[in-house]
C-alpha cells in the first residue's frame, strides 16, 4: 500500500474542505485575507489531522488483517464467493434471504425470485467512516436438487475511499459461513 499517496489524498481532501470554509468566510466578511487565513488554518489543520489518522489506522489494520489472512487478499475492494447447496432453488432462495435479514446493520433493498437475486446494503463499521457496502446474492438452479449461490460484496461509492479495511471480505465470509451453518442445521432438522 502506498501510504504517501493515501496521505496526500487525505490532505487534499482537508484542503478542499478548508477552501469551502474560506470561501464562506470570504463572502461573509468580504475580505480575501480572512478567507485565505481560514482556508490555511482550518483546511491545513483538518487535512493534516485526517491524513495522519488515515495513514495510522490503515497501517494498523493492514498489520492486523495481514496476520489474520496471511496475504493481501482482504485489500481488494470487491469480493465474491460461490457455494453449491444441495437443496432445491426455492428453499435455497428462502435460506439466503433469511441469512441476509439476520445480518446486523443490513437492509434488504431488492428481492427478485424470478431472476434469483437478493440485493442488500450494509453499513460499514466505524473505522471505514460508515461507508455503505452493497451485497448481492445471485442464485442459479443447477438441477432439481442443487443450487449455485454467488455472493458478492463491494463498496457502493468507490470514489470515497480506496480502502475498505477488509469489510467486504468479512461480509462474504460471514454470509457463506452462515449459509453453510443454516444449511447443515436444516439437514439435521
Amino acid at each position: 500500500m502506498n501510504y504517501t499517496k493515501l496521505f496526500l489524498r487525505s490532505l487534499f481532501g482537508g484542503l478542499l474542505f478548508g477552501s469551502f470554509l474560506g470561501l464562506c468566510f470570504w463572502t461573509i466578511f468580504k475580505s480575501f485575507v480572512v478567507g485565505m487565513l481560514i482556508w490555511l488554518a482550518f483546511g491545513g489543520t483538518f487535512g493534516l489531522f485526517m491524513a495522519t489518522f488515515n495513514v495510522v489506522t490503515t497501517k494498523w489494520l493492514t498489520k492486523k488483517l495481514t496476520k489474520k489472512y496471511s496475504n493481501y487478499e482482504w485489500m481488494r475492494p470487491h469480493h465474491e464467493r460461490e457455494i453449491t447447496l444441495s437443496i432445491p432453488y426455492e428453499k435455497a432462495f428462502e435460506l439466503c434471504l433469511d441469512v441476509v435479514k439476520s445480518l446486523s446493520r443490513c437492509k434488504v433493498q431488492e428481492v427478485n425470485k424470478t431472476i434469483g437475486r437478493i440485493t442488500a446494503i450494509r453499513l460499514s463499521k466505524f473505522l471505514s467512516w460508515r461507508h455503505t457496502n452493497q451485497i448481492t446474492i445471485d442464485l442459479k438452479r443447477i438441477n432439481e436438487n442443487e443450487t449455485l449461490v454467488k455472493i458478492s460484496s463491494k463498496k457502493m461509492y468507490q470514489c470515497l475511499s480506496n480502502v475498505d479495511f477488509g469489510e467486504n471480505l468479512e461480509n462474504v465470509e460471514e454470509i457463506s459461513s452462515r449459509l453453510k451453518a443454516k444449511f447443515k442445521k436444516d439437514l439435521i432438522d
